[in-house]
């Protein structure tokens, strides 16, 4: 309203003047004879509106834009929390997971010699890892995320150092055994990372991005792990890797305060945070390419831990490799995995998707695979097709999974493929020695070629 007590049509005449003839009413307000009438603080208000308005018409709305940026924030509005970035500890946490066990890998004919049951003492671990596998996600969605990170660490850090301290004191077994089964329940941090990203990355480009990264982590355990506990195993004793990962275990719990201060959230404000994103009833469905990742999942890890106690065996047979040599084979092997996981995964995930990533490295594996059982004498570039199919099957993984479940399932989807490759772990190796007959190799390359059916 303008002092005349009139109300200015903006959008036809906003800056209209006094010689409009189209009866705009403001004619007579800007006539030389009633403008001497209006009161000075009426024409200063009249002339600062003209000019705002007429500024509005020469910018093209300018203004309206701006007090359209900013409008008046309601109290009961909840705020929104800012995009999320993934620290980088988490991939530090990925790749202590499993640098425990392989450390020790290269310490089993010194523990042999010193009355350790060498089977029985990594069973414990993956054992121990298992049970946290399954526990620590519940105690996670209770008490806050971040929270039981710490927890774990601490837990394993003690283990570790507790493991350290029985074995250079020749302790009773039990113990030694003890505490290798707790290290490996706080080394099953897996679904507890995956449930992090989950929830601080809504976007499911990112999160399988993020994901394969993590998978590429892990894997530096298996290529730096063995090649780490035996140097410090040969410069400072037996006992010394376990002294230096529960070093690295109290780092890791330091880099995850430190990285994570301002994801920290109480459980009850996590709670509050999934009840906001509630699924819908098509997400409530249950979702069967979700559940048939599950078995895809169960065969790869299977197949995977199951060959990777016997691939030794096949390059003794083939090469006379000393033990050095064995390991350096091996610590190769597991290089070129890095690197086609770091290299490959992506590009290709963005070309043709995450499934049928997944879909070509389960079936290079399995033509890998079918060769070995042909004409075992072609092992070396069997296991080069091998790793390569590893590498994508294992990297891209964790995407299907991401893209298939629902969104609101998609932590509790991802907690369990790694149970289920944490059960994988433990079982196959029980069924080493069928691996002996002609046609175990034939059996395996129908198992993945079946599996990699279920994905499409």
């Amino acid at each position: 309203m303008w002092p005349c007590g009139r109300l200015l049509p903006f959008t036809a005449h906003a800056g209209c003047s006094g010689m409009c003839s189209m009866g705009c009413p403001t004619r007579d307000l800007w006539g030389s004879r009633k403008l001497h009438k209006l009161e000075p603080r009426a024409v200063m208000t009249a002339m600062i509106g003209g000019v705002l308005i007429g500024s509005a018409r020469k910018g093209g709305g300018r203004v309206a834009a701006v007090c359209s940026a900013s409008p008046q924030r309601d109290a009961s509005a909840p705020k929104q929390a800012p995009q999320s970035s993934v620290p980088p500890a988490i991939y530090y946490l990925y790749c202590l997971s499993f640098l425990g066990f392989t450390m020790g890998l290269p310490l089993g004919p010194a523990l042999a010699k010193q009355g350790v049951d060498v089977g029985t003492f990594t069973s414990c671990f993956f054992l121990g890892q298992l049970v946290g596998n399954a526990a620590l996600p519940i105690y996670s969605s209770r008490v806050g995320i971040v929270q039981v990170l710490l927890g774990s660490l601490a837990i394993s850090a003690a283990a570790w150092f507790y493991l350290g301290y029985a074995l250079q004191h020749s302790m009773r077994l039990r113990w030694i055994l003890l505490a290798r089964s707790i290290a490996g329940f706080g080394c099953g941090i897996v679904p507890v990372l995956r449930s992090f990203l989950a929830r601080t990355l809504p976007d499911k480009d990112r999160l399988s991005t993020s994901l394969a990264y993590g998978e590429a982590a892990a894997q530096v355990a298996f290529t730096l792990g063995p090649l780490l506990g035996g140097v410090v195993a040969d410069w400072f004793g037996l006992n010394a890797p376990f002294y230096f990962m529960a070093l690295l275990c109290a780092g890791g719990a330091v880099a995850s305060l430190w990285a994570f201060r301002e994801q920290r959230l109480p459980a009850r404000q996590q709670k509050q945070r999934e009840e906001h994103r509630a699924p819908d009833a098509s997400q409530r469905a249950i979702c069967w390419k979700a559940w048939r990742t599950m078995g895809v999942s169960l065969v790869l890890s299977s197949v995977r831990f199951l060959l990777n106690l016997f691939i030794p065996f096949m390059l003794l047979r083939q090469f006379a490799f000393s033990a050095s040599m064995l390991g350096g084979a091996l610590s190769l092997l597991s290089t070129f995995i890095f690197l086609c996981q770091v290299v490959l995964v992506q590009p290709l995930q963005k070309a043709c998707g995450a499934d049928l990533t997944c879909a070509i490295g389960i079936l290079s594996k399995a033509t890998a695979l079918a060769v070995l059982g042909a004409n075992p004498a072609l092992i070396a570039p069997a296991l080069v097709l091998y790793a390569f199919g590893l590498a994508l099957a294992f990297a891209s993984l964790p995407g299907v999974v991401v893209v298939a479940a629902p969104e609101a399932r998609c932590g509790r989807f991802l907690v369990l493929e790694a149970s289920i490759s944490s059960f994988a772990r433990i079982t196959s190796p029980l069924a080493i020695g069928m691996l002996h007959s002609p046609g175990a190799f034939n059996v395996l390359t129908v198992l993945l070629v079946s599996s990699s059916a279920l994905l499409l």
